[in-house]
């Protein structure tokens, strides 16, 4: 039921907003489907040609123009048109290429995420397990702080990770994955990267 009202409210909105604009009298509708958008063409005050055009459902238009000649206005809103259906195109293959994009994970490789913000924590997770092509399974593991690493500082130093050495706390964790990162690692939605090799550094309070 949530859900439904939820829809219905934001149906609602979006029906205020496009009964908002400003559509001039005796203008002429020219709609663009495919990129959801509509251009209003009418004659101004001053008898030269106008036009108005609106994307999607926003109640700001995108641009209102006046121009010399029916020609260049014509010419001016295929430009925009052309344009605009080729940043859509664009936009829509990096989508699909997003979608279609699994990982390089596999058991045994370790990713760490780096959090707080009066210090900076650092915590290794492992793959245990790969699921699919988007998710793998992963458990957070012990960490050491690298002798061999320069201090940054009286409270900070650089951390490795332990392979196989798990924490008894930490259980295992479903989490998303695409290309280099792992999504979900702690509550909040975190997101962990694809261990470098290198020693991370970390901070910390008495």
């Amino acid at each position: 039921m949530q859900t439904n009202a939820a829809t219905r409210t934001n149906l609602s909105t979006k029906k205020k907003r496009i009964q908002a604009r400003h559509v001039p009298a005796n203008s002429r509708a020219v709609p663009y489907d495919d990129i959801e958008a509509i251009v209003y063409i009418y004659a101004g005050s001053d008898g030269r040609p106008v036009a108005l055009a609106y994307r999607g459902t926003a109640r700001k238009p995108v641009f209102h123009l006046r121009f010399g000649t029916e020609s260049a206005l014509l010419e001016y809103v295929d430009r925009w048109v052309k344009g605009r259906q080729a940043r859509d195109s664009a936009m829509r293959a990096e989508r699909e290429a997003r979608r279609a994009e699994g990982h390089g994970f596999a058991v045994g490789d370790v990713v760490v995420s780096s959090w707080g913000y009066e210090q900076t924590n650092i915590d290794f997770y492992e793959v245990v397990r790969v699921l699919s092509p988007k998710t793998v399974a992963v458990r957070q593991i012990a960490a050491t702080l690298d002798p061999d690493s320069t201090p940054g500082g009286a409270m900070s130093g650089f951390k490795r990770p332990t392979r196989g050495a798990f924490l008894d706390d930490a259980s295992e964790l479903v989490c998303r994955a695409r290309g280099d990162r792992v999504h979900g690692v702690r509550r909040g939605g975190h997101t962990a990267s694809r261990w470098d090799g290198k020693p991370q550094r970390c901070s910390w309070y008495a």
